[in-house]
């Protein structure tokens, strides 16, 4: 593509992160021109694997499960799922928490070319059922104790077959006993036990798919920028790239290494980074279906990971757990926090948690989006900054952009964060406004996808998030306020326990809001000199 005359301008300027990319000096030499995949999802997991067949891939309610008994029970899901009809195409749904089966399916599926339709079970049934009319999902995949719920659903004319699973189905044979003697559920007509369904695999063999670049693979449901649920639609691609550009990263779980998966199938967080990152690396997966976070301390100190990845308030509950204060966390290399902002007094207070207890690298954090298949940047041991996201993922290119003229802004210049990414979503699964809006061809000619964020890069190539455009406050005079700003200079005040900063209407003009503070003070510190102290943080 020829370079076009804004292209040209930046580079004679420089200050630009599209072309200057600092981030990459944290990258070994040559990092940038590594060669993305172009292979499906299954045979990528396989070629990673395939000479270490015998490694435990998960580990579930104590059974280990090898690399060569995940790749047996694809193979043989995949055949099953031919025999009731699932072909390339088909869409099928899922409304189920992390079991081994969740994982046989989504890599049969993809043998197959069909698409996994992932749904949060805590979804309301009109809520699941839109998800399934939507996308003309014909099959279902459920867990059982979830089967009675979704009866009316099952019901409906669209559903052709719908395969129950058990949290049993992989126990150990004791447990599984167990499970069976307390929870029984009867399966009415249109649904069929996956232990049924496996019997259907007969002898022959079974040919996957071959690789077809854009070809839908999975839908993930998010609210996005606008909190209008869509659905998003990603590719082969949009995982293995992922992983393509995780591998140049230095903190990258190593063979053999344990991951302790809290995160659920349904969010690409979960999917994309939680079991095909880790699968794909080697790690041994330690399935825990339902997670409780109050005991979140135990696990760790039971299965004592090298890696876990939550979200912020999972590491504040392991930081004030009593249970830890005698423990070490020498065997923790990372501790990941994704999905939601990580407040920087939260941070710092987190980080000396795990240094206190022999934690070496601190807080892992990492930014993206549903939309960008959960990650585009990531920080950990030596390349962190308080307070930032980290540093984008080697062939990802994050920059500041003015909301109103899109236009790219130099270094340190706070605008709406987008993102350029090969790992990124071929769109919303039939919407093509929505992903027109949030999918835009700028100036260079390349489609960036907009985060609804505001933020800023420095010159060390680190992102900094500082709020959400739809928070922005535009006062009267036309100045743009950041929410976020000022509730952190006002949380700096030991007697606030926390404030939210709202727009108000302007008492002296008709247009335009004034930024107003709302303040909860810890017990009973008279509010004139709390406010005197806050006044004063704020002339600061």
């Amino acid at each position: 593509m020829p370079k076009s005359e804004d292209r040209e301008e930046k580079e004679a300027l420089g200050g630009y992160l599209s072309i200057d990319k600092p981030w990459m000096r944290y990258y070994r030499p040559g990092a940038s021109e590594s060669v993305l995949s172009s292979k499906c999802m299954y045979q990528y997991l396989y070629d990673s694997n395939k000479s270490y067949s015998d490694d435990t891939a998960i580990s579930y309610f104590g059974k280990d499960i090898s690399y060569d008994e995940l790749f047996r029970q694809i193979e043989r899901t995949a055949k099953a799922f031919s025999k009731i009809g699932i072909a390339k195409g088909d869409v099928v749904a899922f409304c189920t928490v992390t079991v081994p089966e969740v994982i046989y399916a989504f890599y049969a599926l993809n043998m197959i070319g069909a698409v996994a339709n992932m749904i949060d079970p805590r979804t309301s049934i009109e809520g699941i059922e839109e998800y399934i009319h939507e996308s003309h999902s014909q099959y279902l995949i459920v867990l059982d104790v979830l089967r009675p719920r979704l009866s009316d659903i099952i019901s409906d004319d669209l559903i052709r077959q719908v395969v129950v699973l058990s949290p049993a189905d992989s126990m150990p044979n004791v447990k599984k006993l167990g499970y069976r003697l307390i929870r029984h559920v009867r399966l009415p007509e249109k649904s069929i036990s996956w232990t049924h369904v496996l019997q259907m695999e007969g002898k022959e063999t079974f040919v996957p798919r071959e690789y077809e670049a854009d070809l839908p693979v999975s839908i993930m449901h998010t609210g996005g920028t606008t909190g209008t649920p869509k659905g998003v639609l990603f590719s082969d691609d949009s995982y293995n790239r992922l992983n393509d550009q995780l591998n140049e990263y230095n903190m990258q779980p190593k063979r053999g290494e344990v991951f302790l998966n809290i995160m659920p199938p349904f969010i690409a967080y979960g999917m994309a980074v939680g079991i095909h990152e880790m699968l794909c690396c080697g790690a041994r997966i330690i399935l825990i279906p339902s997670f409780d976070p109050k005991r979140f301390d135990r696990l760790i100190l039971k299965h004592r990971p090298q890696h876990f990845w939550g979200v912020p308030t999972h590491l504040d509950g392991l930081r004030t757990s009593r249970r830890m204060q005698k423990h070490t966390l020498s065997f923790l290399k990372t501790a990941g926090v994704g999905g939601d902002a990580l407040k920087i007094e939260s941070e710092v207070v987190i980080g000396r948690f795990l240094r206190e207890h022999d934690c070496r690298y601190g807080v892992t954090k990492g930014y993206g989006m549903t939309e960008v298949n959960s990650a585009a940047c990531v920080c950990g041991d030596q390349y962190n900054k308080v307070g930032s996201v980290g540093i984008p993922l080697v062939h990802t290119v994050i920059a500041a952009f003015d909301p109103d003229t899109k236009r790219e802004l130099p270094y340190g210049e706070q605008g709406e964060i987008c993102i350029l990414t090969p790992s990124g979503m071929l769109g919303y699964y039939n919407n093509p406004e929505e992903t027109a809006r949030i999918m835009q061809r700028h100036d260079d000619g390349q489609i960036w996808i907009h985060s609804g964020d505001i933020g800023y890069v420095t010159e060390e190539g680190f992102v900094y998030i500082v709020d959400r455009i739809k928070r922005m406050i535009i006062r009267e005079d036309g100045f743009k306020v950041y929410p976020s700003i000022i509730e952190n200079v006002i949380c700096e005040c030991e007697d606030v326990r926390d404030c939210a900063v709202v727009g108000v209407q302007s008492e002296h003009f008709s247009q335009g809001v004034s930024p107003k503070a709302y303040i909860m003070v810890w017990g009973n510190m008279p509010a004139d000199q709390v406010i005197r102290e806050i006044q004063e943080l704020c002339r600061k």
